[in-house]
């Protein structure tokens, strides 16, 4: 099981994600987005594992967190479009796997989930583009359902 795992691996993804490179460091803000990236899918990662797993409870507490993280990927002009799809992607398996609890409803009912699913909307990359298609359903879902 997972689980004796989780504070720590939370821990040191939260640290990643609160890097930032210097807008005018084209190395770091490359080596920031690959890191961004492998934290994202690593959220994703463990939040179907959870689910899979019928242990989502585990994974409530963390939440708050990589919402914040999500909301600052929003307004952040560094970032590229993979972390932009890999951001779109979490967004939807959150909503997906944890909509249908009010908790969650009411955390992805915010103007960055909005704005990150437009954002990629607008892309010139098809896949990403399907990515926030789905994402923007699954949301939308989550957010009226009773």
């Amino acid at each position: 099981a997972y689980q004796p795992y989780m504070q720590l691996t939370m821990m040191l993804l939260m640290q990643a994600a609160g890097q930032q490179a210097p807008p005018d460091n084209d190395d770091m803000v490359v080596f920031i987005n690959k890191l961004r990236c492998s934290v994202l899918e690593a959220y994703s990662g463990i939040l179907v594992g959870f689910a899979e797993g019928g242990a989502l409870q585990n994974f409530v507490p963390n939440l708050t967190n990589i919402l914040s993280f999500l909301g600052f990927l929003a307004g952040d002009n560094t970032k590229d479009e993979v972390v932009l799809q890999k951001a779109v992607v979490l967004l939807g398996d959150i909503a997906h796997e944890m909509g249908s609890r009010p908790e969650v409803k009411q955390q992805i009912n915010q103007p960055f989930v909005g704005q990150l699913v437009q954002e990629a909307s607008a892309s010139q990359n098809e896949s990403l583009r399907q990515d926030a298609h789905w994402a923007q359903g699954v949301v939308g879902l989550a957010i009226q359902a009773n």
